[in-house]
């Protein structure tokens, strides 16, 4: 077995030496990490225009920017960021039932750190740019203990953050555009691919490399769920390799050492989420994390090699146009740049050609780059080992495109070694004259990245993010001026939280402007298939009937986007307006927003005696969930249905600590004119023979506290269907409705 050193950094010669971290070369590396860090930010400065900006607005604006600025506001007002009274009104948000953070401890103890200090906006702002810094310093770090020289490193670390995965992703993707524990990642795998990097099962006798192994595990298993698996996959790669390379179990032990570690942190990330336990009948809130998304979402290779869609150079941006058809396009972030596919190619080429076996001393370090290139390749390609894992259940891991990042980093380290491997052969002179053309190449090679990776299309447009931001600031101020802190703010249009597609005009997570403004308490933010299902439930006979229910709840305003409305708002304010009396609202500056005073039409109700919903009838209603066999919804202008197998489920629940009472109706439509339809609740059971192919449901149903079934089954024959159309269709149901029977006398 070759000798083992505590240094991941591989030698040219066959045995590795161990090096002396004497002070002067601590300094010497710790400039080249201040050097690239520098580096880095004075290219993201010039590329953003950062000196346009300003710290307490935004960067970029809408979209998921809400999302990251919510969770800091949380943290300011609760403590932590899995919960507010201020949203989800009335019950409030608990994010517990949404695992969208698991992993990113360290991400999020960074932010927590910063909101200590500092306006969500300006949190955002520091933690987004500082991770250009962070990125450089481990980057080069990394190139240096992979044995790339000192310049071509630091040149590299800056190059590696300007990838346009991170422009792209920005601060609406806050937390993956902070990758800098990938080059660690890599690095561990290297290691353990040439056997230089082992655990010991004595604590006592361990290695303070191993400690450092350890540590960098802890640290993957925290910034991020992406990044921690890509590290698992790096990890395993490298220890198996390296244990059939050597015939020995010690790289693959250590290796599952590590993997088991960022695993368990992970778990432990989760463990308040794994504890949520949401309402009867309740599911998931994640939703679209299935095989057919984890294709869609999966790496392409020619996404990695062609220019970036908004390159600068138009010509080049055209060769990304052509695949714009691709019913697989992808997140559009994959780019390697120029530097990146020539270190690609040269680091997959000591992997595949043996002849190449000459040039020991640069093969042997772009072999196990190589390596882990090609495995990471394999598995995050559409329709590769990522489905697999999707099949067994892991479709959480849904977008494997994102591991173009570390293979980014593999690429650029590729290129590294090459770079160096040509100035040694070609750079001659005295040493004066070598090291200003080796800070020349290395010049050039930051430039030529830094031109390539960006585009002027990433400049925010900061005057316009500047007046949203201000107006919303004067308006919620206006808002909460007049209602007071506390006040309760119902929002339409109806949006469900968290992932909802746009409604007409109007982005996801608009409803978070009046939170980021305000101490109200506003009816959005509310978990999907939680309590807040209240809401559509309420909203389903319209906002006019919903009204009184809304006062019950406790709400002061009504708050209208109009961007959520074809017609701009003008049907559903007339609605509001036919109920609660004619008055004016308050307008923001733009005119899109608007929010009525619900406060006058509650004391008419109060005054004329009339009778209200009870609480429990408005926030705990019974909702209906169709089982696994049915299939999806279909409509057809104002008639909505499920076809079904010869057994349908559907699901009651009810969220209440009370039995209620509900009226099931629809229409089951079968084939067959002799078949018999069997509704079966609990242990009663109805037959029905249909009447021109259908039966007209109207059942009486009393569910207790938690779930009922209700089971429809038929012996009718299979309905026609489309030629390509292999469903199994025996039964139609058709616009099935829930009603409460409520006794308000």
């Amino acid at each position: 077995m070759p000798s083992q050193s505590t240094t991941l950094e591989a030698e040219p010669t066959n045995a590795p030496v161990r090096r002396r971290w004497t002070s002067s070369r601590v300094r010497i590396e710790l400039l080249g990490a201040a050097i690239s860090a520098a580096l880095a930010l004075a290219g993201v400065t010039a590329v953003l225009r950062l000196w346009k900006a300003h710290l307490n607005i935004p960067i970029a604006s809408g979209g998921d920017v809400m999302l990251s600025l919510m969770v800091v506001k949380n943290m300011q007002t609760t403590g932590w960021y899995q919960s507010t009274p201020d949203l989800g009104a009335p019950f409030g948000q608990d994010l517990t039932a949404y695992p969208s953070s698991v992993g990113d401890f360290w991400h999020m103890a960074t932010l927590k750190v910063l909101s200590l200090f500092m306006t969500p906006a300006g949190t955002v702002n520091v933690f987004f740019i500082g991770c250009f810094a962070v990125i450089a310093v481990v980057a080069y770090a990394c190139l240096r203990l992979l044995s790339v020289s000192r310049p071509f490193a630091a040149a590299l670390g800056a190059v590696y953050t300007f990838l346009p995965y991170h422009f792209l992703r920005g601060e609406y993707h806050l937390l993956l555009s902070a990758y800098y524990a990938v080059p660690i990642a890599v690095v561990l795998g290297v290691g353990l691919y040439n056997g230089r990097l082992t655990l010991r099962a004595n604590p006592k006798t361990m290695t303070r490399l191993g400690w450092a192994a350890v540590a960098c595990a802890v640290l993957l298993a925290g910034t991020g769920l992406y990044y921690a698996v890509f590290g698992m996959l790096m990890l395993a790669t490298g220890g198996i390799l390296g244990s059939l390379a050597r015939r020995a179990w010690r790289p693959l032990l250590s290796g599952a050492a590590l993997a088991g570690i960022i695993g368990l942190g992970l778990v432990a990330g989760a463990i308040p989420n794994l504890l949520h336990h949401g309402p009867p009948g309740s599911v998931s809130a994640v939703e679209g994390r299935s095989y057919g998304a984890t294709e869609f979402y999966g790496l392409k290779i020619t996404n990695l090699l062609l220019p970036s869609q908004i390159h600068r150079i138009a010509k080049l941006a055209h060769l990304r146009a052509h695949t714009a058809d691709s019913l697989i396009p992808g997140e559009g972030t994959e780019t390697l740049g120029i530097l990146g596919v020539i270190g690609l190619v040269a680091i997959v080429l000591a992997v595949m050609l043996p002849a190449l076996e000459r040039n020991s001393a640069l093969v042997r370090r772009m072999r196990p780059l190589g390596a882990l290139a090609v495995v990471s390749i394999i598995c995050g390609t559409v329709a590769g080992l990522n489905g697999v894992l999707a099949t067994l259940g892991f479709g959480e891991m849904r977008a494997w495109n994102r591991i173009s990042v570390l293979i980014a980093f593999l690429a650029l380290a590729g290129f590294g070694l090459l770079v160096d491997a040509t100035r040694k052969r070609w750079v001659r002179g005295t040493p004066i004259i070598r090291r200003l053309a080796v800070a020349s190449v290395a010049g050039v090679v930051f430039l030529v990245g830094l031109y390539d990776l960006t585009s002027p299309q990433v400049i925010p447009d900061y005057p316009a993010a500047a007046a949203t931001w201000n107006s919303d600031a004067t308006f919620f101020a206006q808002v909460q001026g007049q209602f007071g802190a506390g006040a309760a703010v119902f929002e339409l249009p109806y949006a469900r939280f968290p992932e909802n597609p746009p409604i007409a005009n109007m982005t996801d997570y608009s409803h978070l402007r009046g939170y980021l403004h305000s101490d109200l308490h506003w009816s959005y933010g509310g978990v999907k298939n939680e309590q807040s299902e209240w809401q559509p439930v309420a909203l389903k006979s319209g906002i006019g009937p919903a009204l009184p229910g809304l006062v019950t709840a406790g709400f002061s305003a009504i708050y209208v986007n109009q961007l959520g409305y074809g017609d701009a708002g003008s049907q559903i304010e007339s609605e509001i307006v036919s109920v609660i009396g004619t008055q004016t609202p308050l307008v923001s500056p733009d005119g899109t927003l608007k929010v009525y005073d619900l406060r006058p039409y509650a004391a008419r109700l109060a005054a004329s005696g009339a009778p209200l919903p009870t609480l429990e009838s408005v926030l705990y209603p019974v909702t209906m969930s169709y089982g696994v066999t049915v299939y999806g919804v279909e409509a057809s202008g104002t008639d909505t249905w499920h076809w079904a197998p010869a057994v349908a489920e559907l699901t009651l629940a009810n969220p209440s600590p009370h039995e209620a009472k509900v009226v099931l109706r629809g229409t089951v439509r079968v084939m067959s004119s002799n078949a018999t339809i069997i509704v079966r609740i609990g242990d009663q059971e109805t037959r029905f023979t249909p009447i021109d192919g259908g039966v007209a449901l109207d059942l009486p149903i009393t569910v207790q506290p938690g779930t009922e079934i209700v089971r429809i089954s038929t012996d009718s024959g299979q309905t026609p269907s489309a030629p390509n159309d292999l469903r199994d269709l025996r039964q139609q149901l058709l616009n099935f409705d829930l009603t409460p029977i409520t006794d308000l006398g």
